[in-house]
């Protein structure tokens, strides 16, 4: 039973039971996890994750990696939630596509 955030936390970072059975414990806090999801953008983009194609400059650069959550994303992320109309004026390799994408998912 969890009774607490942190217990909630904690059960739910030890659910990794990729293609094995989930308990009902676990299934009930992975259903209470979906719909804190649903109803929060910055929970949902906790999950999300991108491919990022290799640099040949870069040894080992590439693969899926998490959507890091910079000062300039999560104002941006605000203004989603706020604003019913926004312009962002933006340059390249900033987040802004995949945070579109990831809103347009949401």
């Amino acid at each position: 039973m969890v009774e607490t955030l942190e217990d909630f936390e904690a059960k739910l970072a030890s659910i990794d039971k990729e293609g094995e059975s989930l308990t009902a414990d676990e299934e009930r806090i992975l259903a209470i996890e979906y719909y804190n999801c649903s109803i929060s953008f910055l929970r949902f983009l906790g999950y999300c994750k991108l491919e990022e194609p290799p640099d040949p400059l870069k040894p080992g650069s590439g693969g899926v990696i998490r959507l890091e959550l910079w000062p300039h994303i999560l104002e941006i992320v605000k203004a989603l939630l706020s604003e019913k109309l926004i312009i962002i004026l933006k340059s390249r390799q900033i987040g802004a596509s995949w945070l579109m994408s990831a809103y347009d998912l949401w």
